[in-house]
């Protein structure tokens, strides 16, 4: 698996060389408080449009499990082996496609349990395995700062709930 590679998509999973022997061995849970996605917005850039962060998360603030894929790799330097890992995404569903076309594939604590189970080595059986434990109507999201565009950025900050109003690309408030 890559280094870079942090997105794996479901449907590709299967088939894909770079995925297979991982949905078949190598399954794992990433948890996480949410995600960001981003949209065109005209209201952060008074010349050009520019990309408004979002956060996603739960409204009832719980972790989520997100669906991953793991491996250990070479680099090519010869160093010391690295583990990494990749988060399954699966198409957009509900009001999520209103922020992007892909979302990652969410577990409920029984598919964990499930998608975790090391006798399932069937990596078409283990993409069966139920993934709705957060349906998108358990979802929200809200504009969040830019800071979230810089990688060395680490606090609460890129979190934190815009104070003014935000417009989407379609005038729509968030």
């Amino acid at each position: 698996m890559p280094r870079f590679t942090f997105n794996a998509r479901v449907e590709e999973a299967r088939a894909k060389p770079m995925w297979r022997d991982a949905l078949r061995l190598a399954r794992c849970v990433v948890p996480a408080e949410g995600w960001y996605e981003w949209q065109e917005s005209a209201s952060i850039a008074p010349v050009a449009a520019r990309k408004q962060p979002l956060f996603i998360h739960r409204r009832d603030s719980e972790l989520f499990a997100f669906a991953g894929l793991m491996a250990q790799w070479k680099p090519p330097d010869g160093g010391e082996p690295l583990v990494s890992c990749a988060v399954l995404t699966t198409s957009a569903a509900g009001h999520m496609t209103d922020v992007h076309t892909r979302m990652p594939v969410v577990l409920s604590s029984d598919a964990q349990t499930a998608w975790l189970n090391r006798e399932l080595e069937d990596g078409n059986e283990a993409l069966k395995i139920p993934s709705a434990s957060s349906a998108p109507d358990e979802l929200e999201y809200y504009p969040v700062s830019t800071l979230v565009n810089n990688a060395r950025a680490e606090s609460e900050e890129l979190i934190r709930r815009l104070e003014h109003t935000t417009h989407d690309i379609a005038g729509e408030l968030f």
